[in-house]
């Protein structure tokens, strides 16, 4: 598209300019038509706004490659501001010649003006396509971290490339640490909705993320075999409240109201959004048919068998 090519092209004008500033400011000051009539030779001066052309180039080119709109005028805020600057001067004291007219103009005004419109009005599903690239990456560093097939995931970034902002916002959902809520609890949590979904890969995997967080593995065996008094209490209680919401069972408002005044509504609120994030993936697995049958879960080594699957 001729709009990304153009914002990607005003990134590399910034960066050039840039380089130009820092690397050879007594030849930029000398040699570029009407900077000598602004003041005396600053070397420090120069070199500040050639950093700051590189910081904007970078911005511009990072917003075009990630589709961020909003870093991609956080990068032209500098030029603009420094082409409205050299207007006003323009309309109040004319330039010193015409090839400083020419500079101003062709190399600070109209480039500014040119890539704030096309940063206003292009369309987001216009720009790079970098962003599947680096999800594709990302989900190979996790499948080979935690042993877990994603071809469904990399099959929805392939065909849904918008969903890449959702994927984003769920794993930003998705760490186990907490505020309020004990990680006990959510580990619970996590693990009950996991298995209501599935028992198969992804409850694999979760048991072995809160593993790695910190929970016990004879907990987590016995929470899967449902054997409560063997469990850690606030992981049994997390696990019991998640499976009883889940199965509609009407013990579960009691189970609630407990955790809210142990930990307050901030922490109920952390735990809904760890079971959500607990059911996504199975359900979409599910959903575009890469769903796996139930197997043995390991534990730390043991394997479990989950309770009436």
């Amino acid at each position: 598209m001729i709009q990304r090519s153009l914002l990607y092209l005003g990134a590399v004008f910034y960066l050039l300019n840039g380089v130009r500033m820092i690397a050879d400011p007594q030849g930029f000051f000398g040699g570029t038509a009407g900077v000598s009539a602004t003041g005396g030779y600053n070397v420090h001066f120069i070199v500040d706004i050639g950093f700051a052309f590189l910081v904007s180039a970078g911005a511009m080119a990072a917003g075009v490659w990630l589709r961020r709109r909003s870093l991609i005028l956080a990068g032209l805020a500098w030029p603009v501001l420094h082409a409205a600057f050299h207007t006003a001067g323009l309309a109040m004291h004319g330039a010193v010649s015409g090839a400083a007219w020419v500079v101003e103009t062709g190399g600070v005004i109209l480039p500014a003006l040119v890539l704030a419109v096309l940063a206003i009005r292009v369309p987001l599903a216009g720009l790079g396509t970098g962003v599947p690239r680096l999800v594709h990456a990302g989900l190979r560093r996790f499948e080979a971290q935690w042993s877990y097939n994603a071809a469904y995931l990399h099959r929805l970034v392939d065909t849904v490339p918008d969903s890449v902002r959702f994927l984003t916002a769920l794993q930003d959902l998705s760490g186990l640490s907490s505020r309020q809520a004990p990680r006990a609890l959510l580990h619970g949590a996590s693990l009950a909705a996991s298995l209501h979904e599935d028992c198969g890969p992804c409850a694999q995997i979760t048991i072995d993320k809160i593993c790695a967080d910190g929970a016990g593995p004879e907990t987590v065996r016995a929470l899967i075999r449902q054997d409560f008094e063997r469990a850690d209490p606030v992981s049994a209680l997390g696990f019991s409240y998640t499976a009883a919401v889940l199965a509609g069972q009407p013990e579960a408002l009691a189970m609630r109201d407990e955790i809210a005044e142990r930990y307050g509504e901030a922490a109920l609120s952390e735990l809904a959004l760890a079971v959500v994030v607990s059911r996504t993936y199975p359900t979409m697995k599910k959903i575009t048919g890469f769903g796996a049958a139930c197997q043995k879960l390991d534990v730390a080594g043991q394997t479990e068998t989950v309770a009436g699957a």
